[in-house]
């Protein structure tokens, strides 16, 4: 029987060339798997090309605050929101994200927490939803982030989503709530810096700040 190492080396290559694999979720001829055909073209999709490195898609930030909520879900919003220059990505001025173009995205996110006038310790738990039908439905993706207010800190909390493959028309979201297991208070909260910093051109630290990366292939 021939061997695959015995074959001549291939010199030119085309997308449409073929290439052997063996489909372990076929168990018709053996139970190990079915020999079965890829193309190259089909390969590209599931191979990130590092060297190429991130694409930026822009970013959006939020400059006022937002209130959070005793164990009801709050969306986080992006102001005005709008189309990523590349036009692969749309942000409503709701918060949500959906995917234009099928592709990894990486998406850096960072939001400010904090709170006035109150006592104890607040707990405020951030997480993201994804939806698959056009927002009908949504779904929790990951694990939550737990921040821990006490008096009147502010925390910066960083929550990506990294490498991800997004088919196009997939949304997405990020949610907040006040935790009824601490105290009834917490939002997000932009920063304004002195009237000093201002005027050299400092601007205001927002309370919601989201960048998007789409990574060549």
């Amino acid at each position: 029987m021939a061997k695959i190492t015995d074959k001549d080396s291939i010199s030119v290559v085309d997308v449409d060339d073929v290439l052997h694999v063996v489909d372990v979720s076929d168990v018709t001829s053996s139970p190990q798997g079915t020999s079965k055909q890829l193309t190259l073209e089909q390969l590209k999709d599931f191979v990130i090309d590092y060297s190429k490195g991130y694409e930026s898609e822009g970013g959006f930030i939020s400059t006022i605050t937002q209130a959070g909520t005793e164990d009801v879900a709050t969306t986080i919003s992006f102001g005005a929101g709008g189309l990523t220059p590349n036009g692969h990505v749309s942000v409503a001025a709701s918060g949500e994200f959906e995917i234009m173009t099928t592709g990894y995205y990486s998406i850096k996110q960072r939001f400010r927490a904090g709170r006035s006038g109150a006592s104890g310790v607040s707990e405020i738990f951030f997480w993201a939803e994804i939806s698959t039908d056009g927002g009908s439905t949504w779904s929790v993706i990951g694990n939550s982030v737990d921040i821990a207010l006490n008096n009147s800190n502010d925390t910066t909390v960083f929550f990506d989503l990294s490498n991800v493959l997004l088919p196009v028309g997939v949304k997405l979201r990020n949610r907040f709530a006040r935790s009824s297991t601490g105290h009834d208070s917490g939002d997000l909260v932009p920063s304004t810096p002195s009237s000093t910093l201002t005027s050299a051109g400092v601007p205001v630290a927002p309370s919601a700040q989201v960048s998007i990366y789409k990574i060549s292939l």
